[in-house]
């Protein structure tokens, strides 16, 4: 099976220069976990994950009861620009390639999706560890 045969093509995406509290707004609207980040081209240039964005926030300490000094520190670290935060490079599958090389990507790493590129490298798609076992139970049936 080939990459482009098990990706999602609908990719959730932003751009280099918006803020963490952008991105949280993204990944909640969304339900996702992860968002690469790519240029005006569409070329991945980055990737912001959950454990991204609770590593600048502090590591998910805050509660809602939080004093004007702890609310003011979210409030500046949730406008950390997303080029300062992001992970970068980034593994990316590409399309035409077997769809064991998402997998070894996704097995190396916390990450739970996988951008997938084309041969000139632009984002074209997207694996999830999800997409993945999905894939191996329809192969099983």
């Amino acid at each position: 099976m080939l990459t482009c045969e098990l990706m999602k093509v609908h990719v959730v995406t932003a751009p280099a220069d918006e803020t963490v509290r952008y991105i949280l707004d993204l990944m909640d609207l969304h339900r996702v976990r992860s968002v690469p980040i790519v240029d005006q081209r569409g070329h991945v240039v980055g990737i912001v994950a959950e454990c991204d964005v609770r590593r600048v926030l502090g590591g998910g300490q805050e509660t809602p009861s939080l004093s004007s000094a702890a609310t003011a520190r979210l409030a500046e670290r949730s406008a950390t620009v997303i080029r300062d935060m992001m992970s970068s490079p980034v593994m990316c599958a590409r399309d035409q390639s077997d769809a064991e090389e998402p997998a070894q990507i996704l097995a190396s790493g916390e990450l739970w999706m996988t951008p997938v590129v084309d041969d000139r490298g632009a984002l074209v798609g997207s694996v999830t560890r999800l997409d993945l076992w999905q894939a191996m139970l329809d192969a099983a049936r």
